[in-house]
């Protein structure tokens, strides 16, 4: 969990409420859908009880968990996990002990790998 945009909170929690019900990368690529779609307007947790409905989610139990942002905790822990090794946003790849921050190049990950290797 990184939650660094507006909404980021909610949906890690949902994402975490949808894999109580088994269906985490559902609730994930619908989240980024509704990104690509211009976010999730004024009633964020409507938009995402209505993709956890369209997911065949128990609705009840999905909406109580969100709404008691039942996982908050556990997003502020890897928040701080991140931040304290140095992570500053995403995408961020740790090979072994080595850092690459942001989106890299074929090459550079290759040449970290290689290095990495050779230890």
């Amino acid at each position: 969990d990184f939650a660094v945009h507006q909404n980021s909170n909610l949906f890690h929690n949902a994402a975490r409420c949808a894999n109580e019900q088994g269906k985490f990368w559902e609730m994930h690529d619908g989240l980024f859908a509704l990104q690509d779609e211009g976010g999730a307007g004024d009633d964020p947790q409507a938009k995402i009880e209505g993709l956890a409905s369209n997911l065949g989610l128990d609705g009840g139990k999905f909406s109580e968990c969100l709404t008691a942002k039942k996982f908050n905790a556990k997003v502020q822990e890897d928040m701080s996990a991140a931040q304290e090794l140095g992570v500053a946003g995403t995408p961020h790849v740790f090979i072994n002990s080595q850092s690459v921050s942001g989106a890299d190049t074929y090459a550079n990950f290759k040449k970290v790998i290689d290095e990495e290797l050779k230890k």
